[in-house]
């Protein structure tokens, strides 16, 4: 295999963020963008599994993935992608 041929895990990757690309675009007010190393499809709902972030290239040391997570943080902020939770006199309550 040379480095041109792409891998199992890469394919998979993209399969993955083919998919998610297609559906935040279906969102009402999703968003897809794109950082060096990072694509970012967000469907912009208070459900963070439906807003995610894939990195999109191999990551050389954990100075660059701490990179990129910083960039994720800054995207995600500034979209519904999680809303603060409130704890502040909130008692949990098992669900039956």
């Amino acid at each position: 295999m040379t480095l041109a041929e792409p891998t199992e895990p890469y394919e998979s990757n993209q399969q993955a963020i083919g998919a998610w690309t297609r559906f935040a675009k279906g969102a009402p007010r999703g968003r897809v963008g794109e950082a060096p190393g990072v694509t970012f499809t967000f469907a912009n709902v208070p459900l963070a599994f439906f807003n995610m972030a894939f990195l999109s290239a191999p990551v050389l040391n954990a100075n660059e993935l701490n990179d990129r997570i910083v960039v994720v943080k800054d995207y995600g902020s500034k979209t519904q992608w999680l809303r603060p939770i409130r704890t502040t006199g909130a008692k949990a309550t098992p669900s039956r």
